[in-house]
């Protein structure tokens, strides 16, 4: 099941949506009490009481804003004019919160992170429209390869000779006919400088919960539709994507691109 098909689910989406409510009010409510902390011990300075209470109001004013731009877009599936920050902010602001949150409401990291994925490739959906296949970037955790396999891929992944052991050649064949870069990354610091190094407008990105989680917050704010890799061998040992999965974003995304 791919992320969108998650979201789309409404028990996941509910869910999802409960934690992240439960952030905003925790986090309105540490504004408030920082507010009334500041306020009353500086009542007395009129210039400079005025001066907190008008800027705290403008936070809660941008935080209700969001929120609404995010619950517009997610209930009308519909992109807004605050669309584009709203990845940012549910990255950077809620995310921590969450995961907080989901400590004390029996949701382990691993929920929160798939939720969290979920509406980040909506909202990315809802974002972008077609892109040419040479400004995207694919990349692959290098467990996909076989553990057995002599070959050293995450230096050259065209290195492979297609024994179709793991899902590398059909992946491989996918990235030549579209031209699209494509990297077997070792870790969250080889992604990092292969996007600094293509800056692609759209990262496709295979990996685990925690891995794809770490790297949308990492690669900020060039966009990262996250594609989940199976393990059924546990973490970081052969495991596999399904090429269809893989086929599917980039039909929503690479103009080049048609699935069937």
């Amino acid at each position: 099941m791919s992320f969108i098909e998650i979201f789309k689910n409404e028990k996941e989406k509910k869910g999802f949506l409960k934690i992240f409510l439960g952030a905003v009010f925790l986090l309105v409510l540490v504004l408030f009490l920082f507010w009334a902390l500041v306020f009353y011990g500086i009542q007395n300075i009129p210039f400079v009481s005025f001066f907190v209470t008008a800027l705290f109001l403008a936070i809660g004013t941008l935080t209700f804003l969001s929120v609404f731009s995010f619950l517009s877009t997610v209930y009308t599936g519909k992109s807004n004019c605050l669309s584009k920050k709203n990845r940012g902010i549910l990255l950077k602001v809620y995310l921590p919160i969450m995961i907080f949150l989901g400590k004390f409401i029996a949701r382990t990291r691993r929920e929160i992170w798939r939720s969290f994925l979920s509406i980040n490739n909506f909202l990315i959906e809802k974002e972008l429209g077609k892109i040419p296949s040479k400004d995207c970037l694919l990349i692959l955790p290098h467990c996909l390869q076989k553990s057995t396999c002599p070959l050293r891929l995450v230096q050259n992944v065209y290195a492979c000779k297609g024994c179709g052991e793991c899902c590398l050649k059909d992946i491989i064949a996918i990235s030549k006919e579209l031209s699209m870069p494509l990297i077997l990354a070792t870790g969250g610091t080889a992604a990092r400088k292969a996007v600094k190094e293509h800056k692609p407008k759209l990262i496709f990105a295979v990996a685990c919960e925690r891995d794809l989680a770490s790297g949308v917050q990492d690669s900020y704010p060039y966009p990262v539709y996250a594609i989940l890799n199976e393990r059924p061998f546990g973490d970081c040992l052969d495991t596999h994507v399904q090429i269809g999965n893989i086929q599917k974003a980039l039909s929503l995304f690479v103009k080049e691109y048609k699935f069937l």
